[in-house]
């Protein structure tokens, strides 16, 4: 998948209803659960401490699942040859 692609799939309605209401219901439902710690408790209060941090943890990963760019780097890229070429012209042009 390449940066254009991607863009289109992450635009559609379909994706941003997924990743924006669905999977985001699900992470705030997730991590209300991981509040309250119903029915998630183990022998001692490390093992407690412990499922807190695994579902913590999963919020993250879902949360990121959501936000994650995997073309951040390849964006950046444009934006700087984008900004020298302006650059280049200003200069060129006795800006």
């Amino acid at each position: 998948m390449n940066l254009r692609d991607f863009d289109a799939w992450r635009a559609s309605p379909v994706t941003v209803w997924f990743l924006e209401t669905y999977l985001q219901g699900y992470a705030e439902a997730l991590a209300e659960d991981n509040g309250r710690a119903v029915g998630n408790r183990g022998k001692d209060l490390y093992e407690d401490y412990m499922i807190l941090a695994k579902q913590a943890g999963f919020v993250e990963g879902v949360e990121l699942a959501i936000t994650a760019d995997p073309f951040t780097e390849e964006r950046e890229e444009k934006e700087d040859e984008a900004e020298s070429d302006r650059t280049a012209d200003n200069h060129k042009n006795g800006l």
